[in-house]
């Protein structure tokens, strides 16, 4: 049984001060990032200098391949930094220490290698010293009623799940690791057998390919072809050549190495464990927090963006100190659903987003759907089954499980319903209120001075970025393979589509009708379609009528997160409402019959069309 809300306490901001002033994760990585790879430099820079190209023997030596081997790691541990702090300061340390041990005490190596360890030591010890003040101010109200989460069996499973990105990344990452060691292994065995059985000679330079990277070796009238892993012979030079009958050869003085493959391996080594251990990590505590409960303290709660939660004092409800993690799956967890999702269990199960035609839903039930987020395609066809939590504005709800900033956490809605979170918390983004929850994330997290001018700029700077990535395209082209040009063009249409969207309202008219804009595709409903707008301070909802060939609908949006617009410079729901309807008034006397909806590319779509071709155009024309 539960206890009431009432016999539970309510912590005040002061109680929950100790997770509003830790480190920021951003910072930290970034920090932590100048000092891995300046460490790393500077530690490469003032090491004795190794001869280039190295001789078959040195290739050979285990020092040079273990580091290699090293430099993965480090690697691996730059990219652990942007995803937990503490385990990829860790792995950094332990990887430039490692060399350092080598070289001489007080010679400028170690030096360096030392002094990267310890400052990469101290940023995994700040990163981790906030959860001792955690674990102190949880324990203030460890007198607590005790509550366990009741969840029915299938929302269990799904918060006790492998999450299959993540797990799918770790166990890639391993195999990728071992099979890169395992392939560099058998590449040195037979390099060992070639240059132990093979004949050498000296020849004279006669052909270079056009890419450089292969070199024909005149032996006696014998033609070697040759590619040297570092030095770039002329025509006429004299060279000493390794071959056998197979066919292999390779300069002597610039042996074949294969230890670029240690590069994956380490890399791997960091990264799979890390993801597949963090990943059993929160299934752990998942399971515990599920089976043994814990304190149960009242806060409220409120829609942020991205599906997150935001949690604050009871007495503060405006004032949010915490944001959760997604909750589980983004699909909220419970046996039942509430009587406004059960009103229909006839065959039109999915017809409409309350399992019956949109037109036999209500105005208010419409408004609160759009203020809740849900999308048609996220609510089950089965009334019985998981739904999404009710539309959170300074809710009080139970919240189970606050210990650290890794402890998943349970939230009761006063309704008895149970939800889990993905993650553990996080400080409430500065400026942050609590309100509606948008339809559709943003097009990224950048915060503050950064968004802003990302999304004033974004109407037309990325159109001026397409001349710009044909001469990025044009500079790197010389050297550039055709599969490297299709990667940097999928790059740059990327990062041009992220930054025309940015800018674009959810919403537009036009004295034709009324454009709903799309990440790929818009959508242009002629004013005859428009049936009815309805808006509160949370959401906005376009009814529109039906067409030749398409059903009733529902445009649905929530109140957008700060800098997002319903129409261009018109973030309020009213204000919308009132605009829509006004061009509406005014396009009536063009309407025509015609009821079709007109579907074509979006700027985001056409602008990242326009960037990729240029770049790999110019890439494949230099």
């Amino acid at each position: 049984m539960h206890s009431s809300p009432g016999a539970s306490p309510a912590p005040g901001a002061a109680a929950l001060a100790a997770w509003r002033p830790r480190p920021g994760r951003v910072p930290l990585a970034a920090v932590g990032s100048v000092v891995l790879v300046g460490s790393a430099a500077l530690a490469v820079a003032l090491s004795p200098e190794d001869d280039i190209p190295l001789s078959a023997a040195e290739v050979e030596s285990p020092d040079y391949w273990l580091t290699g081997l090293l430099v993965g790691l480090l690697l691996g541990s730059l990219v652990a930094l942007w995803f937990s702090v503490p385990a990829g300061a860790w792995w950094g340390a332990a990887a430039l220490a490692a060399p350092s041990l080598g070289e001489a005490p007080g010679s400028g190596a170690f030096v360096a290698g030392l002094s990267g360890a310890v400052l990469l030591a101290c940023i995994g010890l700040l990163a981790t010293s906030p959860r001792r003040h955690q674990a102190a101010a949880a324990r203030a109200w460890s007198t607590a009623p005790v509550q366990v989460p009741e969840l029915a069996p299938t929302g269990r499973r799904m918060a006790q799940r492998w999450r299959g990105p993540w797990t799918v990344a770790g166990v890639l990452l391993v195999v990728a690791a071992v099979g890169a060691a395992a392939l560099f292994a058998h590449d040195l065995a037979a390099d060992r057998q070639f240059r132990a059985t093979a004949l050498t000679a000296d020849g004279t330079v006669v052909e270079i390919s056009d890419d450089g990277y292969d070199v024909v070796v005149d032996v006696d009238g014998l033609r070697i072809s040759v590619s040297p892993p570092e030095s770039s012979p002329a025509v006429g030079d004299v060279v000493t050549v390794r071959y056998d009958g197979s066919g292999r050869a390779e300069l002597v003085d610039d042996p074949a190495d294969s230890s670029i493959l240690l590069l994956v391996s380490g890399i791997g080594i960091v990264g799979g464990p890390f993801l597949l251990l963090r990943e059993a990590g929160r299934r752990r505590r998942v399971t515990a927090l599920l089976t043994h409960g814990g304190p149960a303290i009242r806060l409220r709660a409120s829609w942020d963006r991205d599906d997150e939660v935001l949690l604050a004092p009871v007495e503060a409800p405006r004032s949010p100190v915490l944001r959760t993690g997604p909750l589980a799956g983004l699909t909220p967890i419970r046996d039942h659903a509430p009587d406004a999702l059960a009103e229909d269990d006839g065959d039109d199960a999915d017809d409409g987003p309350y399992g019956r035609p949109v037109e036999e839903v209500t105005d208010e039930e419409l408004l609160a759907i759009a203020r809740t987020g849900w999308e048609d395609d996220e609510r089950p066809a089965d009334p019985d089954g998981p739904h999404l939590p009710p539309t959170w504005a300074g809710t009080e709800v139970l919240v189970v499980g606050l210990h650290d900033d890794r402890a998943p956490l349970a939230l009761r809605a006063p309704d008895g319903a149970w939800y889990v979170t993905e993650t553990g918390p996080a400080p409430a983004r500065r400026g942050r209120r609590g309100g509606g929850r948008p339809a559709s994330a943003g097009a990224g997290r950048i915060d503050g001075a950064v968004l802003a001018v990302v999304r004033r700029t974004g109407r037309w700077a990325p159109w001026v970025a397409v001349p710009a990535a044909a001469t990025v395209g044009w500079w790197l082209a010389p050297g550039t393979e055709v599969w490297s040009g299709l990667v940097g063009s999928a790059l740059v249409a990327g990062l041009l589509h992220a930054w025309s969207w940015s800018a674009t309202a959810a919403l537009r008219v036009t004295p034709r009708g009324l454009v709903e804009h799309g990440a790929v595709l818009d959508a242009r409903y002629p004013w005859s379609r428009v049936a009815a707008v309805l808006a509160d301070p949370g959401a906005l909802v376009v009814r529109t009528r039906a067409s030749s060939v398409e059903e009733p609908d529902a445009l649905m949006f929530a109140v957008p997160p700060d800098g997002e617009r319903l129409l261009p410079g018109v973030s309020d729901p009213l204000v919308a409402r009132e605009r829509i309807l006004a061009a509406r008034a005014a396009g009536a006397a063009s309407a025509t019959a015609d009821t079709a909806t007109r579907r074509r590319p979006s700027r985001p779509t056409i602008v990242a069309a326009l960037g990729a071709a240029a770049f790999l155009l110019a890439v494949l024309a230099r």
